[in-house]
């Protein structure tokens, strides 16, 4: 019986190691935490930011104008008795004008966009979030509780209070 002795102490043993190496590489295996996922509504927040800007409104005010006034002159060309040196002028320099519109549209946007973009960074850094999904894009549902489309929103006013210039 010694040898059954010997062969219960030596599986003793080994099993007493084999759960120990376990213990101390289960650290390594062990499940990482569920990725920390919230989403926005991307249109909400451009749509708010746009309709609160003076300057947004004032260029899209001036775009329909002269979106007008090139409509207006296209007409006007069409016209053989219309159609003179002086009227496709006036349609050059609308449509010119147009581009310079569309160039400071798109540059008031990409102000928006990096004010957003900062505060997405800011925010999953300081909530330590994995994701953030666009609503308007491939989230299918979501619980309301991981939307954080107004605390970008106030994230966004806050930081443009802050970088705006301190009259004296």
């Amino acid at each position: 019986m010694t040898g059954n002795r010997y062969k219960a102490l030596l599986i003793i043993l080994l099993g007493g190691t084999l759960l120990s190496c376990s213990l101390f590489t289960g650290s390594r295996n062990a499940p990482e935490a569920p990725p920390v996922i919230r989403y926005v509504n991307l249109k909400f927040i451009y749509d708010y930011f746009i309709n609160k800007s003076r300057d947004a409104q004032e260029i899209a005010r001036k775009k329909e104008k002269v979106i007008e006034s090139i409509q207006s002159l296209e007409r006007r060309m069409k016209d053989p008795k219309e159609k003179t040196a002086e009227v496709e002028l006036a349609h050059q320099r609308q449509k010119y004008l147009y581009e310079v519109l569309e160039k400071q549209e798109s540059e008031h946007m990409q102000k928006i966009s990096q004010r957003i973009k900062r505060v997405l960074n800011d925010l999953s850094e300081n909530m330590e979030i994995d994701y953030i999904f666009n609503i308007g894009d491939e989230v299918i549902y979501a619980k309301k509780k991981y939307d954080i489309t107004e605390q970008v929103i106030r994230e966004v006013i806050d930081l443009g209070t802050r970088s705006e210039p301190v009259s004296r």
